[in-house]
């Protein structure tokens, strides 16, 4: 006589026999949500991973040529946070049963992450432009925010950097708080964007 235990704790959700949906739901995030996040996810780690090693080659056309794909994939970053904005305020989001200081917390680091999503991207504009050089993307020649000054691009670099430092602070502890509703069993938020 075998004894069932229940699901796995690693199990689908029980919407294994459903397709999921485009739109978010009121107990997951939709494909659209879903691919949003983690394309935003692979671009942060190419435009850090960047940013950590192009000093490596030394200067030259490489490091220039990292150095442009790393301001190509943040204003990547900032358009696809725009779309992410979008796409939460046109429709429904998730509402799972959790405790006050967990939802106020969630909302929190989530609207700092997304604020930080397009501030880091705009001064990073902002600091190439006041140090003489323009910002193209996909081709084209964008606007100059902030003329050619010296003082300002060191400003704008600082404020870029420790804007970068914090939303890596930031990341981590949306990825603990990730990982703490992925290790409980029966956490209505286990798995939501996975």
């Amino acid at each position: 006589m075998s004894k069932t235990l229940g699901p796995s704790p690693l199990a689908e959700p029980e919407q294994a026999d459903h397709p999921l949906p485009w739109r978010d739901t009121a107990r997951t995030y939709g494909r659209v949500s879903r691919g949003l996040h983690w394309t935003s996810v692979v671009l942060l780690a190419l435009s850090f991973g960047l940013a950590w090693s192009w000093d490596l080659p030394g200067r030259g056309p490489l490091q220039n040529g990292m150095v442009d794909w790393h301001r190509s994939i943040g204003l990547s970053i900032g358009l696809i946070t725009l779309a992410r904005v979008a796409w939460r305020v046109s429709g429904r989001r998730p509402r799972w049963a959790l405790p006050m200081w967990t939802r106020v917390l969630s909302t929190f680091v989530q609207g700092l992450l997304l604020l930080l999503l397009l501030v880091v991207p705009l001064v990073g504009w902002a600091y190439t432009n006041a140090g003489g050089l323009a910002v193209t993307f996909a081709g084209f020649r964008l606007p100059t925010l902030v003329p050619r000054d010296q003082y300002l691009a060191e400003i704008t670099v600082t404020v870029h950097e420790w804007a970068a430092d914090l939303l890596l602070v930031l990341v981590a502890v949306h990825v603990a708080g990730a990982v703490s509703h992925l290790v409980r069993p029966g956490d209505p938020m286990r798995g939501a964007m996975f």
